[in-house]
């Protein structure tokens, strides 16, 4: 730890009674800001402040910072177990305090766990809270921060739900708002930027995006030099060429990123510049370099896919306690989290045009296998009311929340699943899982772990028609099978055409 941070703590904690409480907030409060708009510092690096102030900390609110500082350092490193545990120890002492600024901090970060757990529905509630709480603060610096944050919050909702005509009206009206009130230096201003970018890509205006891209660079480079902003630079540029057909510029910059994760040691950046460059390796047709970069990228999603699964339960359990203080004020039981998860919807499915003199039959088909996968997008989520004799109501529905996040995470993609692990995976054994997908799945093991990885595949290639000029025996691959034979004869029974006849519609 640096002398300069020793001599500010031992002032601020030494000579606590030469301060007012508020005071001490106030500088609590700008060491924090500052921090965080500290590119230049390693997680490490604010990680081992947190924990400092911790030890150190003799009031609650520098007890609320130590744990926002140690979970923010978390949420970049994608270690949302410790993330969230730390954001719910500062809530807890916020909730026992009367500290509006930092619940809303607070909500902030269970965002960010929230989306990427897909918890849209309490991602949105805590939108509303922060609405809420912001409409009793005073019009000070930190309300015009945490307003324009909140505007960036809510377009980035939309765009996650594919809005994209709502998230760039929202995200425009918050770069307005930072360049109006001179926020310029603000981490918010920066990720609007790079969001307005990522819509602009999704509606095909390429220009538009680079355009967006580069002034983000500008103004990163200028005021917070903050490496997560330089890499999503290279990775959002990288994939606007990639989806302008400019593979060899994509590949350049998807390799320059990918360097500079390694560099500042980022494994979650390492990790989605990894699995782009498959593709990328792939659509130029280099085999050596596509296969050892999938070599690597799979090594590395299993540490991600658990960690998942652990603050998923983490959340959860969470979820569940505030639940049942509710249940216990209404003497119901009525009140648990059966429910939570998210659909997730298929909107682009319109993408794909067909031409006029196609043969008929075949085109008629293919209409049909597209309107089943929409009508059934639903189904897997439906969580039925009756309760199986052998396991307990409570069980039961446990095993269903980590069901869902288990699919949600894609977690069946692993080709070594086997019944056991799955069982170990959603903390029940084989006979309980067995009942369970039966029940609420209509399938067996087997055939539950074909049908999701088929579906998952179908609506990946309906959302990424790029995919289409893949070899059969790489899509077998992302879909999770080993086999290539195997592959082709699930997905005809479960799609009723051949997979090749489908990518061919698909590139019509």
């Amino acid at each position: 730890m640096n002398r300069v941070f020793q001599i500010y703590i031992i002032l601020l904690f030494t000579h606590f009674s030469n301060y007012s409480k508020a005071q001490v907030n106030i500088e609590m409060e700008q060491y924090f800001t500052n921090l965080m708009k500290n590119g230049s510092i390693s997680e490490k690096e604010k990680l081992a402040k947190g924990d400092s102030i911790l030890k150190i900390a003799k009031d609650d609110y520098s007890k609320v910072v130590g744990h926002f500082i140690k979970a923010n350092s978390y949420l970049y490193t994608n270690d949302y177990d410790q993330g969230f545990t730390n954001i719910m120890l500062a809530d807890s002492i916020i909730d026992r305090n009367d500290f509006p600024k930092e619940k809303i901090r607070s909500y902030n970060m269970q965002n960010a766990v929230y989306i990427f757990l897909k918890l849209y529905s309490k991602y949105e509630d805590n939108l509303t809270k922060i609405e809420e709480l912001l409409a009793k603060e005073p019009k000070d610096n930190f309300y015009y921060r945490a307003t324009a944050s909140n505007l960036v919050s809510k377009a980035f909702l939309h765009k996650w739900l594919d809005q994209l005509d709502e998230a760039e009206k929202t995200l425009k009206e918050a770069i307005s708002f930072y360049e109006k009130n001179k926020m310029l230096n603000e981490d918010g201003y920066i990720k609007a930027l790079n969001d307005l970018s990522v819509v602009y890509s999704h509606q095909n205006r390429y220009d538009l995006a680079i355009k967006t891209l580069e002034k983000l660079k500008v103004q990163n480079d200028k005021y917070l030099k903050n490496t997560y902003h330089t890499l999503n630079y290279y990775n959002n540029v990288a994939t606007v060429y990639r989806l302008k057909g400019d593979y060899e510029k994509a590949k350049e910059f998807y390799e320059i990123g990918l360097a500079k994760a390694k560099e500042y040691n980022i494994s979650y950046y390492e990790l989605g510049f990894k699995d782009n460059l498959v593709l990328v390796y792939d659509l130029l047709n280099d085999k050596v370099k596509k296969d050892t970069i999938q070599k690597e990228f799979l090594k590395d999603s299993q540490e991600i896919t658990a960690n998942a699964m652990v603050a998923n339960q983490k959340v959860f359990k969470a979820a569940e306690e505030e639940n049942m203080k509710i249940v216990e004020q209404k003497q119901s039981y009525i009140g648990l989290i059966v429910g939570i998860g998210v659909v997730l919807v298929l909107t682009l499915l319109s993408i794909i045009v067909y031409q006029v003199n196609k043969r008929k039959k075949q085109k008629e088909k293919f209409l049909e296998i597209i309107k089943l996968y929409e009508n059934n997008s639903n189904e897997d989520n439906i969580v039925k009311e009756s309760t199986l004799v052998e396991i307990s109501e409570q069980k039961e529905k446990e095993i269903l929340i980590l069901l869902k996040e288990f699919e949600m995470n894609n977690l069946f993609l692993d080709k070594n699943m086997t019944v056991s692990s799955m069982a170990t995976l959603l903390n029940t054994n084989t006979k309980y899982l067995g009942q369970i997908l039966k029940k609420h799945r209509d399938s067996n093991f087997n055939d539950y772990i074909n049908k999701v990885r088929i579906k998952y595949i179908v609506n990946r290639i309906l959302k990424e028609p790029e995919l289409a000029k893949y070899k059969i025996g790489h899509i077998a691959e992302l879909a999770g099978f080993s086999s290539h034979s195997r592959f082709t004869i699930i997905f005809k029974k479960e799609v009723e055409i051949s997979p090749s006849q489908f990518l061919k519609e698909v590139s019509k």
